[in-house]
């Protein structure tokens, strides 16, 4: 039908599906939970956190704009998907790049930590190339007076102070916050310097 989520040819889109653990392989399974998140018709590299802080258990998805439809350049911005019950689903921009005067241009994949205390922070693979004998960084955005709403009050931290570098690419980071009271940035195929 007209203006199915099927027909949209901006596609990629997001979608949940169930997946299975066998002795620590990954197998998608054929079942789809949520077919299509309305709203995330070319966004692109996502992430996902539940958050439970206030007795009310929230899935958030945090993506990239894949091209200009949002007003920004493509990958210039974070945006944010949340639902409390895999049916209504709530968006925003969370974080425009482009607002923050650094050097980084745009970012692909981004992952979400939170502390006990409410902050939470963003670890953002930098879009553009890096590869090879190159340094190459991962950024950083926080959301200090969050909360349980990570919709939007991100800023970009300073990159000249608040950066990891690696040589070689830093796909896809990984940023957890552990008990211990440190950041634990995990990255694909990076040699950390």
């Amino acid at each position: 039908t007209a203006g199915s989520p099927w027909n949209d040819t901006r596609c990629p889109y997001f979608r949940i599906r169930k997946m299975k653990f066998d002795s620590g392989y990954t197998t998608v399974a054929d079942t789809v939970v949520t077919a299509y998140v309305p709203g995330s018709a070319d966004m692109s590299f996502c992430n996902a956190i539940m958050r439970n802080e206030t007795g009310v258990a929230t899935l958030w998805v945090f993506g990239t704009n894949n091209d200009q439809r949002w007003g920004g350049a493509p990958r210039s911005q974070v945006h944010a998907f949340w639902t409390t019950d895999l049916v209504t689903w709530n968006h925003s921009v969370a974080l425009d790049i482009a607002a923050f005067n650094s050097s980084m241009s745009g970012a692909y994949n981004v992952d979400v930590t939170s502390r006990p205390d409410g902050t939470s922070v963003m670890a953002l693979e930098p879009s553009g190339s890096c590869s090879g004998g190159v340094q190459c960084l991962s950024y950083f955005a926080e959301c200090s007076a969050c909360g349980s709403d990570l919709s939007r009050g991100w800023k970009l931290l300073d990159g000249s102070k608040y950066t990891a570098a690696a040589m070689g690419e830093v796909d896809n980071p990984t940023i957890r916050y552990m008990p211990d009271g440190y950041y634990y940035l995990v990255t694909a195929r990076a040699h950390t310097v």
